[in-house]
């Protein structure tokens, strides 16, 4: 795991290995790999959904919900169609989830009802349903913006609207940095 994590880490450094070994400098990408989380994944999968194909994101939200923000964001930029092609591919992956493992979904969503909305499931004291609202509101600003900034306001809004942000989330922000390096090659080609 930790060897999939470190080349997910070299591939969001532009496979770098000086710009990786500085991103594992930023303390929540070292407490990552102590953890052994998800978030380096996730920060690959929205770099994907923002530069290659909108389906990322959906196979991202079906890790953890957040980058499903994606979809909004390609909604409210008028990217229909790559909207349409990131929905389809969620809702696909949802129904063969649910025909592969019906109870699994059954217990998930009894345990999901028992989940008071406003529990504290994140290492700052804003409850996920309050931190969801402002990302999207996040989401919506970035959509106005030129994808230089829109961009990565949107991994900002991902980050933030993770289920359970606790430290180790916050490296999903490094995914910021393959999209700010290729909106500066764009910009000088």
């Amino acid at each position: 795991w930790t060897i999939l994590m470190g080349l997910a880490l070299w591939w969001l450094a532009d496979r770098d290995v000086l710009r990786g070994l500085a991103l594992i400098a930023f303390p929540p990408v070292a407490v990552e790999f102590w953890f052994r989380n998800v978030h380096l994944f996730l920060a690959v999968l929205v770099v994907l959904g923002l530069r290659r194909w909108s389906g990322w994101y959906a196979l991202g939200a079906a890790v953890k919900v957040s980058p499903g923000l994606g979809i909004a964001y390609d909604v409210l930029r008028g990217r229909w169609r790559a909207a349409a092609i990131a929905t389809g591919v969620g809702l696909v992956a949802l129904a063969l989830s649910v025909a592969l493992s019906p109870d699994a979904w059954a217990t998930y969503l009894a345990f999901v009802a028992t989940i008071d909305p406003l529990q504290q499931s994140a290492f700052v004291a804003i409850p996920f349903p309050v931190r969801a609202v402002a990302a999207l509101g996040l989401v919506v600003v970035g959509s106005r913006l030129d994808r230089r900034w829109g961009d990565p306001i949107l991994i900002v809004a991902v980050t933030m609207a993770l289920p359970s942000l606790w430290f180790t989330g916050l490296s999903l922000l490094v995914a910021v940095v393959p999209v700010i390096a290729a909106g500066r090659r764009t910009q000088s080609a």
